[in-house]
């Protein structure tokens, strides 16, 4: 089927609707239909309308447990639908109540949401983070954690892509130029950070990492011409060229 926009990312939330994140036509939700078919609605940024999408060119979307929907996009930050469902949503975002970092222009890639309600979110400035247990958003406060030159174990690079979790909960993030890192910090609300680095100056095959599926206790890196198994437990990661799987 032709859908006549480039979509970036597809998810199902907990009532059966289907949300399609585009760059650059803003956002899609598609009901279906009895007889099979969809009914598909667009939602848009409107500069007329503050409660509108900040921006059209999305990249992400992810729901919470409390049925809130949040929405990556690459120049306009993160996008809240406290009301996803409604016959007009109301978007949330930094040009009215959501209270993300406005000293810096966020470019959000990806989106995770944690078994313990904890956000983040893979931006060019680093990553975001944010406890989202609150049910009014506008009580939600973000911390932004960057590569800090005097500290060896903060995040390797902040152009962080895409955020991932294994099945023991343990948390990575992949960067542009900066390999895999893997958060050992309990506590993930803490001020400061500690990062794991899985990188060429480690042993790691790539600086390069794209985005992460996690396998078992393992998990599968996409690089740029490789598929890396990342084993966290072993010495040195088995390294697979991406022309195993052709």
């Amino acid at each position: 089927t032709s859908f006549g926009s480039p979509v970036y990312h597809v998810m199902q939330d907990s009532k059966g609707t289907y949300w399609l994140p585009s760059k650059p036509n803003g956002l899609f939700r598609l009901h279906e239909r009895a007889d099979g078919k969809f009914s598909v609605e667009h939602f848009v940024h409107d500069a007329h309308d503050p409660g509108s999408l900040s921006e059209n060119e999305l990249y992400y979307s992810q729901e919470d447990a409390q049925g809130r929907l949040w929405v990556a996009s690459f120049n306009g930050g993160i996008n809240c639908i406290p009301n996803p469902q409604a016959e007009h949503p109301q978007f949330m975002h930094a040009g009215n109540d959501l209270k993300l970092p406005k000293d810096i222009s966020l470019r959000v890639r990806q989106l995770h949401i944690t078994h313990g309600h904890i956000l983040m979110a893979a931006t060019t400035k680093g990553l975001l983070i944010a406890d989202i247990s609150p049910k009014d958003a506008k009580q939600i406060a973000f911390k932004l954690h960057v590569k800090d030159v005097n500290r060896s174990s903060s995040l390797s690079n902040n152009a962080a892509m895409y955020v991932a979790e294994d099945s023991n909960h343990r948390i990575y993030v992949c960067t542009e130029s900066g390999g895999v890192n893997q958060i050992v910090s309990e506590d993930l609300l803490a001020d400061h950070l500690e990062f794991r680095h899985f990188n060429m100056s480690t042993g790691f095959p790539s600086d390069v990492a794209l985005s992460a599926v996690p396998f078992g206790d393992e998990i599968i890196i996409v690089s740029n011409n490789q598929i890396l198994l990342l084993n966290p437990d072993a010495d040195y990661p088995p390294n697979y060229e991406a022309f195993v799987w052709k």
